[in-house]
């Protein structure tokens, strides 16, 4: 009868049961060990002639591998890690099968071992290893049963080689047991105990950034409130006066943004920018308003010069002053009196600046009332 390349007994504590009958005593063994019955597989392995398993490993190394060597022609063999071995007829060959490991058949006839997963290594393997040293009895009407295949029986029947059974000196075939497995669990472990931290730290800062963006939130909605009220308030007193009411009211505020506009101090702002070959002719305000509790005037500034380069320079001093914005919006030339030169009209804004007048550093006079009249 044809024998398969694998031919299970067990898988962990899964019986193959219809196997099991087949091979009764490989299965009473079996069953006897702890260590072995509920822990990986146990199955009869045939690698056919001229077959090359290739390079895998096992899923952890918490288990030994066992492979009892049944059938093993010439010029087949195992690698495990870095090291090579061959199976032995009637010899336990034991190694981590969580190293990369292969195997290979380059023979004519197919090599049958018997592959048993193992816990660990304990005395349990050594009583295994005895238990197969006893000659087992069998029942001759039971020979045509015990196996598949009657090289198989020789687990059964005969296993002592020389009056003993051997096994390898060297358990496990790698130099260097279990090492492959620390560096990712121990880089696994790594990212893992940073990526808590992190997430601690994210969720931590994502909570103090909501309370504030709340206590944010809360104190805008408490400015606009108290903003309505205020308007609201506002309204309420407007459609409470009269129109003459209303009309004193407006009057009062322009009093009262007229009194904060100082002449002396405009007079002073306008000699620190004002060349000496220039004069005024003519100032008149036309507004007055406080602008972020500043006051703000718009004045209509004529000036007389005969060198138009002399007035460019004096708008440019004015806008660098950052107290006078001016633009100019005609010219025109002088006339009356004999004079000579040109008007020049502007539109200027002045923001007066807190403290003393800005001081010139030309000392020029300016001409406020004509040529021939008194200067400041």
């Amino acid at each position: 009868m044809a024998f398969k390349p694998e031919y299970h007994l067990f898988e962990a504590e899964k019986k193959f049961e219809q196997n099991c009958v087949q091979c009764p005593q490989t299965t009473e063994i079996i069953e006897s060990i702890v260590e072995a019955k509920s822990c990986g597989l146990k199955y009869f392995s045939a690698l056919a002639p001229d077959t090359v398993v290739r390079p895998h490993c096992g899923p952890y190394n918490l288990r030994l591998r066992c492979h009892l060597g049944l059938v093993i022609p010439n010029d087949c063999g195992i690698r495990v890690g870095a090291e090579t071995r061959s199976w032995e007829e009637g010899k336990c060959l034991i190694f981590d099968d969580s190293f990369f490991h292969e195997s290979w058949n380059r023979s004519n006839r197919t090599r049958i071992v018997l592959l048993i997963d193992f816990t660990c290594i304990t005395a349990k393997i050594y009583q295994f290893a005895q238990l197969l040293r006893t000659p087992q009895r069998v029942n001759p009407g039971a020979e045509s049963v015990c196996a598949v295949s009657r090289l198989a029986c020789i687990l059964l029947m005969k296993i002592v080689f020389d009056g003993k059974l051997s096994m390898t000196s060297k358990l496990n075939l790698a130099s260097n047991p279990f090492r492959n497995r620390v560096l990712p669990w121990t880089v696994t472990t790594v990212i893992t105990i940073v990526s808590v931290v992190l997430l601690l730290v994210i969720a931590k800062s994502t909570v103090q950034t909501n309370a504030q963006v709340q206590s944010t939130q809360q104190d805008i909605a408490n400015l606009q409130k108290q903003s309505d009220d205020l308007n609201r308030h506002a309204e309420a007193i407007k459609a409470a006066l009269t129109p003459e009411q209303q009309r004193m009211l407006k009057s009062a505020h322009l009093l009262v943004d007229r009194k904060r506009f100082s002449w002396s101090r405009l007079f002073g702002d306008l000699e620190s920018v004002m060349p000496g070959n220039v004069r005024v002719s003519r100032i008149a305000v036309k507004e007055v308003r406080v602008e972020d509790d500043r006051p703000v005037a718009n004045l209509d500034l004529i000036v007389v010069s005969k060198n138009p380069a002399t007035i460019t320079e004096m708008i440019q001093d004015m806008e660098r002053q950052g107290i006078f914005h001016a633009e100019l919006v005609s010219q025109s030339l002088q006339r009356g009196k004999g004079e000579s030169g040109e008007e020049y009209e502007m539109d200027v804004r002045y923001f007066p600046a807190a403290g003393a007048p800005i001081e010139s550093n030309r000392k020029r006079p300016v001409d406020t009332a004509g040529e021939g009249g008194r200067r400041r």
